[in-house]
């Protein structure tokens, strides 16, 4: 700290100057184009990590009361302009350089004073650097600055040090952060890529209608082997579907975003808090974001994605990053974080649509939720003198967890497979068409209600009211696909055509019994005049 201070004094000035550097990770400014300022403040230091950079120049006028600081606001200016080149890029955004000027002594806050102080503030809403001034009162602990309400959180932590307890020396010894050096590839991440991409690749080759562009499989065929949805979790029970969902993906272009979004996020944050707990982290965001999609979206809407999981990936990194040492690779992480967490949150903050075809801002927001539960549990578990947080293991017993549901979860879905598999992949759109092809579409799918009801209205024109019958009955013994696929209204068609064949072939006591139940939901379809007719519905 020596080399920091131009005077032997422990004025507040020189104790500021110890405080940023143990607490807020600065140091001695030894860049070439800050040389005209060290040569005439009093302390001048700075913080960089490669990305960003801070510079804080100090007159200690509790040392040299008369002392003002000495360069105008075009001199401060053009020599953070000058220190633009140690600062990088964040996407495609230039990082700008923050330059805080600072006078500190007894009773210096006045109008002269903040008059003389207020042009060394950023110029222009474009410029690339960001200047501000500040006065620090010794004896009344109070602080101005140019900032103004940009600066009401700064200034009031900066008050709060002025009126505490000094620390000691060896409270401002700076942080000293144990961080994993060694750069093994990244197993789960690339474990997981090639996950997604295989069970992709099972959805084209088992897709049960014609693929869309950017080889789509159908939404009947999402739904069949797990998307999430409100319907199909809360009102049938499916809840095998939370861990489905994040598994499987939309097209070729969506696969090959969140593979590369897990990717680029991965490589770094994944040799840093190591494979098992970037498991944990992704399976927690994961059904997180299947929560808040059910939770969210329309019932209607099918859900599905790694993006819930991935942007809790970002979302965690965001917040362990201030467990890393000031540098390239923390700088690197940030960055990451940064443009991956922001886009996939904006539209959901600024209240985009988001349908069945659309992205699904609610999973985006339930895995970043997940993601900073996460953080804050490793950051517990992440001791200053340790490479990586500890227990591991709680991390790879969630993952196991998750996965070992999406697994058993094969089952249900090879169930809901076959089902769909029974049922006609596009119904003709005329009743023509429909009365044509009704015969050998009760062929081929036995197990598809509708097949079986334009069928039966088939036979019943052509008076074969018992081969009718059987047809319906049979529609209505497929409970399971009329209770998954379709809505209670057309089961309640099914019933009251059934129950007007009964009545007119003469058994009237059935055909009141089983229309008796669906009156209701019929109500102002054709086949309710059919029954009210018939005095089955009142």
């Amino acid at each position: 700290m020596d080399e920091l201070a131009s005077g032997g004094g422990e004025t507040f000035a020189a104790y500021f100057v110890k405080h940023l550097v143990g607490r807020q990770g600065y140091g001695a400014a030894n860049l070439k184009e800050l040389e005209p300022l060290a040569k005439l403040c009093d302390y001048l230091v700075v913080r960089t990590d490669g990305v960003r950079l801070a510079v804080t120049a100090i007159i200690d006028r509790e040392a040299h009361p008369d002392k003002t600081f000495p360069v105008t606001p075009d001199i401060v200016q053009s020599v953070a302009e000058a220190c633009l080149i140690h600062t990088g890029h964040v996407g495609r955004h230039k990082m700008p350089v923050i330059l805080r000027v600072y006078e500190i002594g007894a009773r210096i806050i006045d109008t002269a004073a903040t008059d003389r102080l207020a042009p060394y503030k950023k110029r222009d809403r474009g410029s690339k650097v960001a200047l501000s001034a500040w006065l620090l009162d010794t004896t009344l602990k109070q602080a101005w600055t140019n900032m103004r309400l940009a600066g009401l959180g700064p200034r009031q932590a900066t008050e709060r040090l002025l009126r505490s307890a000094r620390l000691s020396q060896v409270q401002l010894e700076p942080r000293r952060l144990a961080i994993a050096t060694t750069r093994r590839p990244p197993a789960f991440t690339l474990s997981l890529i090639a996950l997604l991409c295989v069970i992709f690749g099972v959805e084209v080759d088992l897709s049960l209608d014609k693929l869309g562009g950017f080889l789509a499989p159908s939404l009947r065929t999402l739904a069949a082997m797990g998307g999430v949805g409100r319907s199909l979790v809360l009102d049938s029970g499916q809840w095998w579907r939370i861990f489905t969902a994040p598994l499987l993906h939309a097209d070729v272009s969506h696969v090959g975003f969140n593979c590369l979004a897990l990717f680029l996020i991965g490589r770094l944050l994944e040799p840093l808090i190591g494979a098992r707990w970037m498991a944990g982290v992704f399976a927690v965001s994961a059904v997180c974001g299947s929560l808040l999609s059910i939770v969210i979206n329309a019932p209607n809407i099918v859900g599905i994605g790694a993006s819930g999981g991935i942007v809790g990936l970002f979302a965690a990194a965001l917040i362990t990053v201030s467990r890393i040492p000031a540098g390239p690779q923390k700088s690197r992480l940030m960055g990451q974080a940064i443009y991956g967490l922001v886009p996939a949150l904006l539209p959901f903050l600024n209240g985009a649509s988001h349908g069945a075809t659309n992205i699904d801002y609610g999973a985006h927001f339930g895995g970043a939720l997940g993601g900073v539960v996460m953080s804050l549990i490793l950051l517990w578990l992440w001791p200053d003198d340790i490479e990586r947080p500890r227990r591991p293991n709680i991390g790879a017993a969630i993952a196991i967890g998750f996965f070992a549901c999406a697994a058993l979860a094969i089952l249900p879905v090879s169930l809901l497979y076959w089902e769909q598999t029974a049922l006609v992949p596009v119904w003709p759109a005329s009743g023509d068409d429909i009365d044509a092809k009704a015969p050998q579409l009760a062929l081929d799918y036995p197990h598809d209600p509708r097949a079986r009801l334009a069928n039966a209205l088939v036979l019943e024109g052509q008076n074969q009211n018992v081969k009718a019958q059987a047809e319906l009955r049979a529609a209505l013994a497929e409970t399971d696909i009329l209770r998954d696929d379709f809505t209670p209204k057309f089961e309640g068609i099914v019933r009251g055509a059934l129950a007007v064949n009964l009545y007119d072939s003469g058994d009237k006591d059935e055909a009141k019994q089983i229309a008796d139940p669906v009156c209701k939901s019929v109500t102002g379809l054709r086949i309710y005049d059919r029954l009210k007719e018939r005095a089955l519905c009142p």
